[in-house]
């Protein structure tokens, strides 16, 4: 049930978004002037939206997130996760201004010290390097296509395959 509200919650972050963009591309459709200024409550939205994601996910910093993959090396691993954010394969909520990056959990097969290259491939598809919170919520929206539930949801069900989010990623670009 907490998992369902978490979607909704995240769903209606995202319509209000999509509402904010749109009010952008109504106001260029009129051939205004453009301005660098953006729709009235457009940074709060979105800082709510990040907010929100990083509430709902489990996360780690970036030297947790060295030591998942890579237990016995000393700063070795923060800069294997840095490569990893950088070639898109992880996502990296970014946190202030300088950034920080925190890590959802769900990403690192524990086990095996590594990324799970299910969350790799897909990561990679959903390019969280240039879209890290978009990405998230990717990961936490209920779809049609997995009977209602998220994508991180089969995955921790050990349902989610390349082939599956390949068909849940054309199912949602049909209705864009």
């Amino acid at each position: 049930m907490r998992d369902r509200d978490t979607a909704r919650k995240a769903l209606e972050i995202q319509e209000r978004l999509l509402g904010l963009i749109q009010q952008l591309l109504e106001r260029s459709d009129r051939h205004l002037p453009y301005t660098d200024s953006r729709p009235e409550g457009y940074e709060e939205a979105l800082a709510k939206g990040e907010q929100y994601i990083r509430d709902h996910l489990e996360t780690v910093k970036s030297g947790q997130a060295g030591k998942l993959i890579s237990p016995t090396s000393g700063s070795g691993g923060r800069s294997a996760i840095k490569n990893l954010r950088d070639a898109g394969k992880l996502i990296g909520l970014p946190v202030g201004k300088r950034p920080d990056y925190l890590y959802p959990v769900f990403q690192f097969d524990v086990a095996q010290c590594r990324v799970r290259p299910v969350v790799a491939y897909t990561n990679q598809l959903i390019m969280a390097n240039e879209d890290p919170y978009g990405s998230a919520t990717w990961w936490i929206t209920p779809t049609d296509l997995l009977d209602g539930v998220s994508p991180l949801d089969a995955l921790n069900a050990g349902e989610l395959t390349e082939s599956l989010v390949d068909a849940v990623i054309r199912f949602s670009q049909q209705g864009m």
